[in-house]
């Protein structure tokens, strides 16, 4: 009489001929998707001649940026999130609505990792003083960033992070009208990726 053999294998599959069992090669299971909940923190250094017009790419779409006025010491825009890391900030072809702003924007970490995607404003709240005034300040609440890519360890990100913005003039230059602005950003969310950090 023949007795057949059961052997478990965890992660495998299981091959039964007459009386002999083996295993085969075991098979992945796909890696599960985590989600983190995420605060992320960004400021920057902005400047705009007597129009409001940005120069030197400080208003975060250049890093680094540009020299177009060489007594604008302009800075990258930073980043940080505890579990993210830290880098600087980028946004291409804003959109300035009435009532509204829109970006695509990237988060390059200090590797060179990326996240990506888009940003949504729903306008700006400017309190009463006039725009170039030292202590003027513009708020920006409900920005919404929409994550849908990334590279590097950020691959497949998705998400949103909701939160508020500003800037307030630090002093403007009498000579040339040019305005020094600190830009601050808070948001919070959940952002999914396929794989764990």
């Amino acid at each position: 009489m023949r007795r057949l053999v059961v052997t478990i294998a965890l992660g495998g599959a299981l091959v039964v001929g007459a009386g002999v069992a083996s295993a085969a090669a075991p098979t992945r299971s796909p890696s599960r998707s985590r989600s983190y909940r995420v605060v992320l923190k960004s400021s920057g250094d902005e400047y705009e001649d007597a129009n409001n017009e940005p120069i030197n790419g400080t208003d975060g779409t250049k890093c680094p940026p540009s020299r177009e006025v060489p007594s604008v010491k302009a800075k990258c825009w930073t980043w940080r999130a505890k579990g993210l890391g830290h880098g600087t900030f980028t946004q291409a072809n804003p959109s300035f609505e009435p009532g509204n702003f829109t970006a695509e924007f990237t988060y390059t970490d200090s590797r060179g990792n990326t996240l990506t995607g888009t940003n949504y404003s729903p306008g700006v709240q400017p309190d009463p003083t006039p725009p170039h005034t030292v202590g003027h300040v513009n708020r920006f609440p409900g920005s919404t960033d929409t994550f849908t890519g990334g590279t590097g360890k950020f691959r497949g990100v998705s998400g949103t992070l909701t939160g508020d913005g500003q800037t307030v003039v630090l002093s403007v230059d009498p000579a040339t009208g040019i305005a020094h602005k600190r830009g601050t950003s808070t948001e919070s969310g959940t952002l999914t990726f396929p794989r764990k950090l």
